[in-house]
C-alpha cells in the first residue's frame, strides 16, 4: 500500500532551544535541529510510489517547504 504523507514542521523560534537536559542527547541539540534528524530517518522509510509533502509553520505564517512529490525511487 502507497502512503500519502503530510508532515507538518514547526519552525518557529522556540524550535531553536535546547532540548532538555534530561534527553540522551547533547547539551547543543536544538529542537529544530531533533526534528529534522527524526524527519529524515522517517524519510528513509517511504518507496517508490509514496507521496510526501512537507509544511513549516510559525505563529504568524505556513508555507509549503516541500511540494508534493511521488517517490521514483528508493531514498536509501
Amino acid at each position: 500500500m502507497k502512503k500519502d504523507v503530510i508532515v507538518l514542521l514547526d519552525a518557529g523560534n522556540s524550535m531553536g532551544d535546547a532540548l532538555p537536559g534530561d534527553l540522551l542527547v547533547t547539551a547543543s541539540t536544538s529542537k529544530f535541529q531533533a526534528t529534522l534528524s527524526i524527519l529524515s530517518d522517517f524519510l528513509d522509510t517511504l518507496a517508490f510510489g509514496d507521496r510526501i509533502t512537507i509544511v513549516t509553520f510559525k505563529s504568524t505564517s505556513a508555507e509549503t517547504a516541500y511540494p508534493p512529490v511521488i517517490i521514483k525511487s528508493s531514498l536509501r
